[in-house]
């Protein structure tokens, strides 16, 4: 295996990434679908070890937009997808109500009782996080992780019932 260079650099830019982040919040603002991928180059396809590092960035995102969210009343989901084949495709979510699309959105399409796979094991805590499954047009599974009590959820739209 070729090594890489740049390592640093590149988790550094996603710390600095992760330090700006700042969400909108007031009512003439929205987002459909708004997200961030860490990894357009690919790194992440060909080394678990990267994987999970990348996996564990995006969970430091939903830390950061819990922070950002405290104080707001405004209705959000924020959700991570992770494509078992492919981490470039791994992505983390925010939406809001919108002019362009449903909200609250319901993955009805995903497995809601499914426990971690090996790459997210010691990640996940079922506990704290949510975990999807949904088998795709590929043959692969793309996973969705939701933070509890973050949002609304994807997986039940009676928790919405409880926010309101």
């Amino acid at each position: 295996m070729k090594k890489l260079r740049g390592l640093r650099r590149r988790y550094r830019r996603i710390d600095k990434e992760l330090n700006e982040l700042n969400l909108t919040l007031d009512e003439e603002s929205w987002y459909n679908n708004y997200h961030i991928h860490l990894d357009w180059k690919g790194l992440t396809d060909d080394s678990i070890k990267n994987r999970r590092k990348h996996i564990k960035k995006y969970l430091q995102f939903l830390d950061k937009i819990e922070l950002l969210t405290n104080d707001s009343k405004r209705l959000f989901q924020t959700w991570i997808l992770v494509d078992s084949g492919f981490g470039s495709s791994d992505a983390i979510y925010f939406h809001t109500e919108n002019p362009y699309n449903n909200f609250p959105l319901k993955f009805e399409q995903f497995d809601w009782k499914v426990e971690p796979i090996e790459l997210l094991k010691g990640l996940i805590d079922l506990q704290v996080y949510v975990l999807g499954r949904m088998h795709d047009h590929n043959g692969r599974f793309t996973y969705c992780i939701q933070k509890r009590r973050l949002g609304i959820s994807l997986a039940l739209l009676e928790e919405v019932i409880d926010i309101l």
